[in-house]
């Protein structure tokens, strides 16, 4: 009796191990689904924060400043700088647009070289300031500064919408 007493045990003993080591595996396979989810709640938030917790630039507090122009009528410049914000909101994520000026001198400089390249009639040169998140925005910009005088150029043909070509320095 003592031995079916042992072997009753050990089976018994056998059938805890294989149970309980179920359990531990269903316990570790849920505190594994736990630790990737926080991986990807963490990963998918980088990037935000001053940025209003959007993946976007910023452009709410930009001051435009169209200026004065002989070329083009108030609405025009207002156009083309619609399409620089828009496209800054799009592409310069953890950045935020402070300043997009419209300065007829300064345009007029550059403008008619920039209208030949793209082969359109007309060109539109804006200059800007904007900072760039602690964070570094997307990487490709350094962190915690403050970019000025980056330059918007857009160009069109006579009577059409702008269409903005390139920016930098």
């Amino acid at each position: 009796m003592r031995s079916d007493a042992r072997e009753n045990g050990v089976e018994l003993s056998l059938m805890t191990d294989k149970v309980t080591s179920k359990a531990a595996y269903f316990v570790m396979g849920r505190m594994v689904l736990v630790v990737a989810i926080l991986l990807v709640l963490a990963l998918t938030s980088c990037g935000k924060g001053k940025d209003k917790g959007t993946l976007k630039g910023d452009v709410s507090v930009v001051d435009l400043e169209p200026g004065t122009s002989n070329l083009y009528s108030e609405e025009e410049i207002y156009a083309a700088m619609a399409e620089v914000t828009e496209h800054f909101e799009e592409e310069f994520v953890g950045c935020m647009l402070t300043n997009l000026v419209y300065d007829e001198a300064y345009s007029l400089q550059s403008a008619e070289q920039w209208a030949k390249q793209y082969g359109d009639d007309e060109a539109i040169v804006f200059l800007s300031s904007f900072d760039v998140s602690e964070t570094g925005g997307d990487g490709s910009l350094e962190p915690g500064q403050t970019y000025r005088d980056w330059q918007w150029i857009l160009t069109r043909d006579k009577g059409e919408d702008w269409e903005l070509q390139t920016w930098g320095y």
